[in-house]
């Protein structure tokens, strides 16, 4: 029986329940026509009226999942990808050869998408030494003695204070990275270096970054490169000619152990 009609004469029988109790035989006479017209009514007339109610809940609950309820300011009009960064993954490979998931949500806050994956925890505990895998973007020197990688989503650079990204400027500019929905930035540097301007750059829509690995997007993007010390101090990675870290080697065999992944908005619902 349709669902709309079975809640229709539960209610007036309930009803009727109720004034029977006070004697109100007209209105009790009343409600049991209603019954009687109800029963008369064919089941294809209140199919009808389930399907749209169906279909009203459904979009309703579309709408739901797009309001901003739960998205924080940064990231209002970019919702979809918003929700895949935060629920996407790194995927790092061990000395071992195992492989390890890292959600991103676990490292970062959700509100402004910063933060930094220990990964000693793990159970990398070299890599950790060596290596920093960051959300966001950089402002000062923290991690002397390491390779940065810093990830981020365009829409938190463009809407990011002036300040605060001066020094990304020049690329963003040089690189022409679009001001896109689904753009991710992958920033990698040596933390030695003193000035924040020296770094290397690879921009990408979600789609593309998603299943590859970081020296694989190295390899296949257009990457812009700030460094403006002498071409002798690095060693050339690639077929950008990009000058990479002084400790080129020890990059590449980080790079190929990360590879990104970013679930479909549909497997999210």
């Amino acid at each position: 029986m349709s669902k709309i009609k079975t809640f229709v004469a539960t209610m007036l029988i309930t009803y009727a329940t109720c004034l029977n109790a006070g004697d109100n035989q007209d209105q009790i006479d009343l409600i049991n026509r209603r019954l009687s017209n109800i029963a008369r009514t064919g089941d294809e007339r209140f199919e009808q009226m389930d399907n749209r109610l169906e279909n009203l809940e459904r979009r309703l609950s579309e709408v739901e999942n797009r309001i901003c309820v739960n998205i924080p300011e940064i990231a209002r009009g970019h919702e979809d990808i918003y929700k895949r960064f935060i629920n996407g993954s790194l995927i790092y490979k061990n000395d071992d050869g195992e492989e390890i998931s890292i959600p991103i949500k676990d490292w970062i806050d959700l509100n402004t998408l910063e933060g930094t994956v220990r990964l000693d925890k793990y159970g990398c505990t070299e890599a950790e030494k060596r290596l920093t895998i960051s959300f966001g973007y950089h402002r000062r020197n923290d991690y002397t003695g390491k390779i940065e990688i810093w990830i981020v989503p365009r829409f938190v650079i463009s809407r990011s204070a002036s300040g605060e990204i001066s020094h990304l400027q020049d690329a963003i500019h040089t690189s022409n990275w679009p001001i896109s929905k689904d753009s991710i930035g992958v920033f990698s540097r040596w933390g030695n270096w003193e000035n924040l301007q020296w770094f290397d750059f690879i921009h990408e829509g979600i789609n593309k970054l998603s299943g590859k690995s970081l020296h694989k997007l190295d390899e296949d993007s257009t990457m812009y490169c700030r460094f403006s010390r002498a071409a002798s101090v690095f060693s050339r990675l690639g077929k950008t000619g990009s000058f990479m870290h002084e400790s080129d080697q020890e990059w590449k065999k980080y790079a190929k152990k990360i590879t990104f992944q970013f679930p479909e908005l549909g497997q999210l619902e």
